[in-house]
């Protein structure tokens, strides 16, 4: 690979931090990020050496647990997509979520 490529691969990624971290609109909002790939990607999202990066049209996603997604999310593949309005889902941790948080099947989700 040609050598400027990971400065822009994390040029690009930090792009995708900023914004999420920045942007009171996003508060509570699935983050789009780059997700490890299980058998392919969700939609929207391309593979890459291990990973699925989120394209131009990528809602957020997190990793199916089981055969169910959270409220607020549809399955793609062995991922789960947020809807637009959708709020940030976390793995739950045992039978309870964080003070605030709502429980979802297998997830949490953010108030």
């Amino acid at each position: 690979m040609k050598q400027g490529f990971w400065p822009l691969v994390l040029l690009l990624l930090q792009g995708y931090a900023t914004l999420y971290l920045s942007s009171p609109l996003l508060a509570g909002v699935q983050p789009i990020r780059p997700l490890p790939k299980k058998d392919g990607c969700p939609s929207d999202y391309s593979s890459w050496d291990g990973y699925c990066l989120p394209g131009r049209s990528a809602r957020g996603a997190i990793e199916r647990i089981g055969a169910y997604c959270p409220t607020g999310f549809e399955a793609s593949g062995a991922y789960c997509v947020a809807y637009p309005q959708g709020r940030e889902a976390i793995p739950k941790v045992g039978y309870s979520c964080p003070p605030g948080w709502d429980s979802s099947g297998a997830y949490c989700l953010s108030p």
